[in-house]
């Protein structure tokens, strides 16, 4: 039989709890009971560890991410917890730990459930989910049409305003840089790059109103890999920003897909940024992120794959359902609008868990050569 838990180090600042209706000692003594009524009346955002003899019961409410490790001791295993996976090797390796640490060995707390630890080996503590909050279906209005076009005509509304003004001024500018034939061809392009990036954010509000409104969009003979390629420029100063290291390996296209290419582009914009952030935490060698095209003769594929940390069956499964998110601050609509986009496409977008870490994400668009579009939903 396993050795239990012998030590429970919880690195989470207990300073970011912010419970309303009971004192933290109270939230933590119902999580330790593991009665989803009882953890289910906690109001506010919380990650707590609850630990008494043999058992060790974790729960976080949405807004708060929650990881842990466990580690080999001589005197038995210690349970590591924190809000990032560098916190976690930080303390690992302060007690001499850092050795065992791999961040495909560290476990995500999925929102909603309480997770229970008990008589664990190493490295996997083979742990029990405890649903204690089941989100309400249709909680939200019916018409999620009208939800999201009243959403997005706002946004639009506030934000075309200073991006025609982008557009306007970098125009000219551009008309007073060729009236002086000076050494600023640099700069000439920078500014040009500036107006085709207004332009594209003011495609993007427009295909993102057309999306929620189920209009089809303007479809067109894509090239696969230049729109991938010009996604992948626009991403590089976030590439940059987080330390990812991207791998872009293209395919050798048979024909172009009839598609909507600002949709398209949605698409992969998404699916890049959602693998950035995931290995945003792990060590700069370890933020790996590819990106890739493939033909068949019936479909075009891209897949984007990253080396985040490995999250729950629970988790996964959850994915695609509206208002679900695990980002601080998320809306949970964007791999559901991406869904939809490939849907219309008469193609499918998946997810899958990698076989050491992280999560592969595909899409597959097929040809269907210059047939009407599917409307959007």
């Amino acid at each position: 039989m396993p050795p239990p838990i012998s030590r429970v180090v919880d690195l989470l600042d207990p300073g970011l709890n912010r419970i309303s209706n009971m004192t933290v000692d109270q939230a933590r003594h119902r999580v330790l009971s593991a009665d989803p009524a009882a953890v289910r009346a906690i109001d506010g955002s919380f990650a707590l560890v609850a630990a008494e003899g043999q058992t060790v019961r974790l729960a976080r409410s949405m807004d708060r991410p929650m990881r842990y490790f466990l580690a080999k001791r001589h005197d038995g295993p210690a349970l590591y917890v924190a809000d990032r996976i560098d916190r976690l090797h930080e303390a690992l390796a302060g007690d001499g730990l850092a050795g065992q640490f791999h961040p495909s060995y560290t476990r995500m707390v999925p929102a909603h459930y309480v997770v229970q630890i008990h008589l664990v080996g190493c490295p996997d503590p083979d742990p029990v989910y405890e649903r204690f909050f089941t989100p309400a279906r249709n909680a939200f209005p019916t018409n999620l049409q009208q939800l999201g076009e009243n959403y997005i005509g706002a946004l639009a509304h506030e934000i075309n305003q200073p991006l025609a003004a982008i557009r306007l001024n970098t125009e000219t500018a551009l008309f007073l840089l060729m009236r002086q034939p000076a050494a600023l061809q640099d700069l000439r392009e920078t500014l040009s790059d500036i107006r085709e990036d207004g332009k594209r954010a003011g495609d993007v509000l427009k295909q993102a109103r057309a999306l929620l409104k189920k209009e089809t969009g303007s479809r067109e003979e894509v090239e696969l890999n230049s729109a991938v390629s010009d996604v992948a420029k626009l991403m590089h100063p976030t590439v940059l920003k987080l330390g990812v290291q991207l791998d872009i390996q293209l395919g050798s296209p048979s024909r172009p897909i009839w598609a909507d290419r600002v949709q398209i582009q949605q698409v992969v914009i998404n699916m890049l940024m959602n693998a950035c952030e995931a290995v945003e935490q792990n060590d700069r060698s370890l933020r790996l992120v590819r990106l890739t095209t493939s033909f068949s003769a019936e479909t075009a594929t891209v897949t984007v794959t990253d080396t985040g940390p490995p999250i729950s069956d629970a988790e996964i499964q959850q994915l695609f359902e509206p208002f679900y998110t695990t980002k601080p601050g998320g809306m949970g609509l964007g791999l559901v609008i991406c869904r939809s986009i490939v849907h219309a496409h008469q193609g499918k977008l998946t997810a899958v868990r990698n076989p050491k870490q992280g999560l592969t994400f595909t899409v597959e668009i097929p040809f269907m050569g210059l047939q009407p579009a599917q409307p959007l939903g």
